[in-house]
Formats: C-alpha cells, structure tokens, sequence
C-alpha cells in the first residue's frame, strides 16, 4: 500500500471518529437540551455542532486498489500538437499558413515591337561632266580675236572664242598661256582650264 493511499485511509478514520463522537453527544442529551445556536460575534457566525453535516464515506471505493500509472499516457499537465492529416481541410489550411502567402510571379515585360526596317533610298551619284580630249598649243592671230591651235592627236584644230568644239566642248576664253572650256550639257556648269602644252 503506497503513502498516499494509507493517508487517505487514516484521514477517512479520524473523520468517522470525530462524526460518531458528536452524533452520540446529542442523542444522550435529548430533545430537552439546548440546541446551540450560531451566534454573531465581531461579524464572525460561530456554528454549533447541531449544524454540521456528515456525508457516508464510500470504504470499498477507498480500499480498492489503484491503477498502476502508465508514463506513456496522457499528460494533462503538458500541452501537446494537436496533429491533423495534410490532406483534410485543416491540414491544408495549416500547411498554408506555415508557408506565408504565395510569391506573386515577377510580370516580365513584353519585348518591345521590332523596329521596321529603313528603307535607305539610293540617290545616284551625280553625272560628272566629260574629259577634255584635246591639248592646248597656242594661239594665232590678233590680241582680240584670238584662233585657238588645239590637238586631238590626229592634227590641229582651230577654233575662236565662243565656238564649239566636238559638239559638247565651247570655248569661253582664251588666254596667252591657257584655254577655258565650258559644256554644252547644262546639267554641267562647272568650267575645265588646260594649260598650254598639256592634255586633260
């Protein structure tokens, strides 16, 4: 028998003991004995003897024996996770609050539209204006109406200012040491000058 259990028998004894001695004292005095009234005293109630109730006292119930303590079961005095299945609704709600929100995808931006192609517009070159196929020799005559004396490799050819020659060349001064030619063609306005004794 443990201690606990034999302090619980000896406390039940001295309860019964103390409930009989009473019970006795006031059926040996009779109905004609006074009956101890609670009296005020200093605001305390003093109760008498009269007014205490005995309640039966279960001995079998504290004779038999007690079950054996399992270290394995459940502790009241320690708190303990309340485990639920991933798959059930609360399962799925814990999971999720354990884990935070969802991260929200980082919205990558479109590319921007391709770029369409510049049309790059050839401009052809400009036309250049022909080689002067002649050398210049000299010239004869007065001062004022000079004859030009030019060479074409196959002889002389004479010519005056303001005439043309070779049907796209026109004589626009002659001077002691060199000719100037302009062209025909008026997409040309530049001006071509050969010195004397030499070919273009």
């Amino acid at each position: 028998m443990t201690k606990h259990k034999r302090n619980e028998i000896i406390l039940g004894v001295l309860l019964v003991a103390v409930a009989t001695t009473i019970w006795h004292n006031l059926r040996d005095e009779g109905s004609e004995s006074p009956r101890i009234i609670p009296i005020r005293s200093e605001g305390r109630s003093v109760v008498g003897a009269g007014d205490l109730k005995v309640y039966p006292v279960d001995w079998v119930a504290l004779a038999a024996p007690r079950p054996a303590y399992d270290p394995s079961g459940r502790n009241i005095f320690k708190w303990s996770v309340n485990r639920v299945s991933p798959t059930s609704t609360e399962g799925r709600a814990s999971v999720a609050y354990q884990q935070g929100p969802t991260p929200t995808p980082a919205t990558v931006p479109a590319p921007p539209p391709a770029a369409a192609p510049i049309s790059v517009v050839s401009t052809p070159p400009a036309p250049r204006p022909p080689q002067v196929p002649y050398a210049f020799i000299g010239y004869v005559g007065p001062a004022d109406r000079k004859t030009a004396v030019l060479d074409d490799g196959s002889g002389p050819i004479f010519a005056q200012q303001g005439e043309i020659v070779g049907g796209q060349f026109k004589i626009m001064d002659i001077g002691y040491e060199s000719i100037r030619f302009g062209y025909t063609d008026s997409r040309f306005r530049d001006e071509t000058i050969l010195r004397m004794s030499s070919s273009h």
